[in-house]
């Protein structure tokens, strides 16, 4: 799904419109906007429903606040070119230790209990190892991540 996409976006907005009440909430705005594939920051998140003065998200809404999410995205090689820091050996891979740090400690900073998350999905969708420790192959995560036709 992309958020360029309309009819993804009014499928994406009828999924997360739990009860069909017409609107999200902040919350369910931001796993609509995760789930189009969306890197925003949690700041620009706050902002934009800072902006919008409700709290509740109409369809109309997110119209207006999608080409500002839109701006924040992030290519497939620089997300790449990020794991590749961590990547010790130059073999494609990151471990979960380096990944563990990698999120925790960079950009937004991640609760552990998410981290947590962010690798129990990533061993899920790319399990890999490097010098017998447990790794995550990065480019297929992000393959996964990002979607096949992501640039």
């Amino acid at each position: 799904m992309s958020s360029d996409n309309p009819q993804a976006v009014d499928e994406a907005f009828r999924f997360f419109d739990q009860g069909e009440k017409g609107h999200l909430t902040h919350d369910e705005f931001i796993k609509m906007v995760q789930s189009l594939g969306e890197t925003p920051t949690q700041e620009k998140l706050k902002e934009l429903l800072g902006n919008l003065g409700k709290d509740q998200v109409e369809r109309a809404d997110c119209d207006k606040m999608l080409p500002d999410i839109r701006e924040q995205r992030k290519s497939k090689k620089d997300v790449i070119d990020a794991f590749k820091v961590f990547d010790n050996r130059s073999d494609g891979h990151i471990t979960v230790d380096n990944y563990r740090t990698m999120m925790g400690s960079l950009g937004e900073k991640l609760p552990m209990s998410e981290v947590q998350l962010a690798i129990d999905k990533a061993l899920e969708v790319a399990p890999g190892e490097t010098d017998g420790q447990t790794a995550i192959v990065y480019e297929t995560y992000v393959d996964w991540m990002m979607g096949p036709d992501a640039k």
